[in-house]
């Protein structure tokens, strides 16, 4: 589930549920989160960033810290 608005215009909103297709991680070092984590979404109606999955988007990991 999205957890914030990323593009709304394209239906990638807060709330949105999609699946997991690829986690994808950086080849040098590995790090503690993904550097992208592919999704299906079935509202999405931007471009296909890779052709074989049409409503596939990349979603970037955000580490956040509380704040007191």
């Amino acid at each position: 589930m999205l957890r914030q608005n990323l593009w709304v215009h394209k239906g990638k909103v807060n709330g949105s549920i999609g699946t997991v297709q690829r986690i994808i991680y950086s080849d040098n070092p590995p790090p503690l989160l993904p550097s992208v984590v592919m999704c299906v979404f079935q509202g999405y109606t931007g471009p296909a960033f890779i052709q074989s999955f049409p409503n596939s988007v990349p979603i970037t990991c955000v580490q956040r810290t509380p704040t007191k």
